[in-house]
């Protein structure tokens, strides 16, 4: 009896409309919130609708006694598993998403640092291009040296302090002679590149023997004391170019280590009077790349303070190029000259250079030299005086093929 009530209550709740309307309300409430496909669950309830049969009406029976909602309750299962299944493939496709822009990263980097370092090498190379153009347009301000020739105005000098400071440099090179005054230094870049001094027996006036006294200035380095160069006074040639001419013509004679010739300096005298001057010599240069000789031409510069030259060099394409000046300064305290090299090639040539800064020394001593060539010309055209040169002097004058002879025998 109790199936037969049951089975009744159940056809009746199935077959009503009622009833499943209620069910078809429940299962689209609990798909529209758990799926996006609400059309499945609204087929499935009227399909339970329009069952006839005792079989199918059974299985809602039981799922009803076992929850109060009914048949609405053992649907939204399938849905959950189906939207988590879903869920499960969406968080996948992110983490594979994740992963594959994890990898593309560093190919992504790699490529802008490519690009980055391509912008980099055209800029520099603008920058170049840009830098060479200013070297065409500016070639005097390529390369610039200057070097101080500076004379002392006192004896409380460096190498003159201490007793045996003379005897220590005597020792290191006997050119440095009890004779020898050192009277100045040389001073590259604000460094100091040496010291010089003037034979003072030989340069100073001694009673009326003005024909044997001469100017000789010798340079040497500042620590190792080496030689490096000696310019001298020749007073038989001097006098000689001067009666010729008529006018005061200083000749001097530079001794350069590790040079095979003697530079022979003088001073020219122009057709046409002119208030400057203007020295010449000639230099070989012993490269290996070179092998040709260059004359230089010291210009004094007519409108000037003090004792300014240009030093000019007739160079293989270049004639009388400007390669370096030699200004006086006035407002030292002691008496300095400031040679400057425009032309880096002749700068690094050891004899220009050397000839340079002697030709600079030289000049302190050029008025009192002119002066007394004028009065030799004078004593000689008088007849007071003979002609008589130091021995120093006269070894200058010998013929060098006669020596190499005399040595061989």
């Amino acid at each position: 009896m109790a199936k037969k009530r049951s089975i009744p209550e159940t056809a009746e709740t199935d077959s009503s409309p009622d009833s499943g309307n209620d069910g078809t309300e429940e299962a689209g409430t609990v798909d529209e919130q758990e799926s996006e496909k609400p059309a499945k669950p609204a087929k499935r309830a009227s399909s339970k609708a329009k069952g006839s049969t005792a079989t199918r009406t059974a299985k809602p029976a039981k799922q009803a006694a076992a929850s109060p909602k009914g048949t609405a309750t053992a649907k939204p299962a399938k849905r959950a598993s189906r939207s988590a299944k879903a869920l499960e493939e969406s968080i996948s496709k992110k983490m594979l998403a994740a992963v594959t822009q994890e990898n593309s990263a560093p190919a992504e980097a790699s490529v802008q640092e490519a690009t980055l370092a391509v912008e980099k090498k055209g800029l520099a190379g603008l920058t170049e291009k840009i830098e060479n153009l200013e070297k065409i347009e500016k070639p005097g301000e390529e390369f610039e040296k200057k070097v101080d020739i500076d004379f002392w105005l006192t004896k409380l000098h460096t190498e003159d302090i201490g007793i045996y400071e003379k005897d220590r440099l005597m020792a290191k090179n006997r050119l440095v002679t009890r004779n020898l005054d050192f009277v100045g230094g040389i001073k590259e870049e604000g460094r100091k590149d040496g010291f010089f001094g003037i034979e003072k027996d030989t340069w100073k006036l001694d009673g009326n023997d003005i024909t044997g006294k001469r100017m000789c200035i010798r340079w040497f380095m500042a620590e190792s004391v080496e030689h490096l160069g000696t310019i001298e006074q020749m007073v038989s040639t001097s006098v000689a170019a001067s009666l010729s001419v008529n006018d005061d013509i200083p000749i001097f004679k530079m001794i350069l280590p590790d040079y095979d010739f003697i530079v022979d300096l003088q001073k020219e005298h122009p057709k046409v009077p002119r208030i400057d001057e203007q020295y010449s010599c000639v230099l070989k240069d012993m490269r290996k790349d070179k092998k040709y000789w260059i004359p230089l031409m010291f210009d004094q510069k007519v409108i000037a303070l003090g004792s300014d030259w240009n030093v000019k060099a007739d160079l293989p394409g270049e004639n009388k190029k400007l390669v370096a000046n030699v200004d006086e300064k006035l407002l030292n305290v002691g008496h300095k000259y400031v040679a400057t090299f425009y032309d880096e090639n002749l700068y690094h040539y050891a004899p220009f250079y050397r000839t340079v800064l002697l030709f600079g020394m030289m000049l302190k001593y050029r008025e009192e030299i002119k002066l007394r060539i004028a009065r030799i010309r004078e004593l000689l055209q008088s007849g007071k005086i003979k002609l008589d040169v130091s021995p120093e002097e006269e070894k200058l004058l010998w013929n060098p093929r006669y020596l190499t002879n005399y040595q061989s025998k």
